[in-house]
């Protein structure tokens, strides 16, 4: 139908080319002598355009199925091609070791410092990447990744498109000539080479390719982005917003995940400490605070005892305050000795409102307000004020 065209046949196409099919079946079936307004002037010819349209309508039905299964396997296909673990020298990694793909350091928290070199042997500092001013999406791929590769001609179309709101890093391994010719000058010019995967471990992109969007005070403002389905829809999402407003940032909830609490104010309690005294929501308006839910019946909270107190003793100036809302009992604590306060929450009902559902887990909060997604785990805890597990 029409000119020769180079484009791979769509959706479009084919519904036309299904038109055109029923209508000639429609005249092939009427026959020579039944071509014009007597189809349906008999019972006969009634009943032949009856038939007509059935298969017609069959026939339009059956299209739509295929067409629904052709973007099913589409999806499984690149669904696969996620599942295509990174390799370290050339070893493909146990696929039980990758962990999900939804793991991740929580929004709000700081994306970690970093040095590494660019395609050209320049190295490049976290802090020269944020002095720009504006928000960063960095691209995690790899030269063995075919997915990756897939995405190379959006980078550039994104770099250009969106060079007011912000910069597209992309982060990859391996030789600097296997990257190049694999996405292509284009997509390589701001590229940055990891010697093996430290700054994807960092951030727990352990799958390829991901994508995460940092703000432009540098937190951690997107859940990870896997597959190139995903990273699509995040930079898609990233464009229609004001990246101005405060407390923007992009979750995946998937269905599983409860709606975030970041930007909401801490709602009004008080609790009694272990020792003297009492916390009520009037003190976290005073200055920047981390608030730690645990139980004493949790292994990994009493894990963290050892870790706490060495905090204790090498606590930066620029570290915020940490308060500890414990589930147990007062009697529980008597081996517990600690200088960071710790306030007695029965059931967890205050660390509930504050977005902690589980032990340990911890959230930031600045001014009153919550500016973190809860961090869950001692390592996703303590990455909230920058800090390496």
């Amino acid at each position: 139908f029409g000119q020769i065209h180079s484009e791979p046949v769509g959706r479009s196409s084919i519904i036309r080319n299904v038109g055109f099919l029923i209508l000639a079946l429609f005249l092939a079936v009427q026959g020579s002598d039944f071509q014009g307004a007597e189809l349906a002037d008999t019972s006969a010819g009634m009943v032949q355009a009856i038939l007509v349209l059935l298969i017609a309508l069959l026939a339009a039905t059956a299209i739509f199925l295929l067409l629904r299964i052709l973007e099913n396997q589409t999806a499984i296909v690149r669904r696969l091609d996620v599942i295509e673990v990174l390799a370290n020298d050339g070893v493909v990694v146990d696929r039980q070791e990758a962990g999900s793909p939804e793991d991740a350091l929580p929004i709000g928290a700081p994306f970690p410092d970093f040095e590494l070199s660019d395609t050209k042997g320049v190295n490049v500092r976290f802090d020269h990447l944020l002095s720009r001013g504006k928000g960063m999406l960095f691209l995690f791929v790899s030269p063995d990744c075919g997915p990756c590769r897939e995405l190379a001609p959006s980078v550039a179309q994104w770099r250009e498109e969106l060079a007011d709101k912000l910069s597209v890093i992309v982060v990859s391994r391996g030789a600097v000539a296997d990257n190049i010719e694999k996405f292509g000058n284009a997509a390589a010019t701001y590229l940055l080479v990891q010697k093996k995967r430290e700054l994807a471990d960092d951030v727990m992109a352990k799958w390829t390719p991901t994508a995460i969007y940092v703000d432009a005070d540098g937190d951690i403002a997107s859940h990870p982005a896997v597959g190139d389905e995903a990273i699509r829809a995040l930079v898609t999402d990233i464009s229609g917003a004001d990246l101005d407003k405060e407390f923007v940032f992009f979750a995946n909830s998937n269905g599983h995940r409860k709606p975030l609490k970041i930007g909401e104010k801490v709602p009004e309690f008080a609790l009694e400490a272990l020792g003297e005294g009492q916390l009520t929501d009037e003190h976290l308006t005073e200055k920047r605070t981390m608030i730690i839910s645990w139980s004493l019946s949790c292994s990994h909270c009493r894990a963290m005892v050892d870790e706490i107190r060495e905090w204790e003793t090498t606590r930066a100036p620029s570290d915020p305050e940490v308060l500890i809302l414990s589930g147990s009992k007062r009697e529980d604590h008597k081996d517990i000795e600690l200088e960071t306060p710790i306030f007695l929450d029965p059931s967890h009902t205050v660390a509930a409102t504050l977005g902690l559902r589980g032990t340990p887990s911890a959230v930031l909060i600045d001014e009153g307000t919550i500016i973190t997604e809860a961090g869950i785990g001692s390592r996703n805890i303590w990455s909230l004020i920058g800090r390496k597990k």
